[in-house]
């Protein structure tokens, strides 16, 4: 019998599955998990800017199989980042 997911742990999931799937694209990754069920990945790219679009339909496709939505954040590049890098809102 299937297991029937809460919200928070639905999200709990997709997370853990977004950091898997950026882990393999070598990406640092850094997360903050709330108890209120708010997840956010924040995505440090300082390699290819092109790949980006990539990516985001990758983290897309995957949310979509834990039937959530994603909001992405684009944020500047700094001194210690030469490129800039993205937050990934569940």
């Amino acid at each position: 019998m299937a297991q029937i997911l809460t919200l928070p742990q639905r999200k709990l999931a997709c997370a853990k599955a977004i950091k898997a799937l950026l882990s393999t694209e070598n990406r640092i990754v850094y997360n903050n998990i709330y108890y209120t069920g708010t997840r956010t990945l924040k995505v440090y790219n300082r390699y290819d800017q092109d790949r980006i679009p990539f990516i985001k339909d990758k983290i897309t496709d995957l949310a979509d199989m834990f039937d959530l939505d994603v909001k992405f954040k684009l944020t500047k590049a700094g001194h210690w980042l030469p490129c800039g890098s993205f937050i990934v809102k569940i």
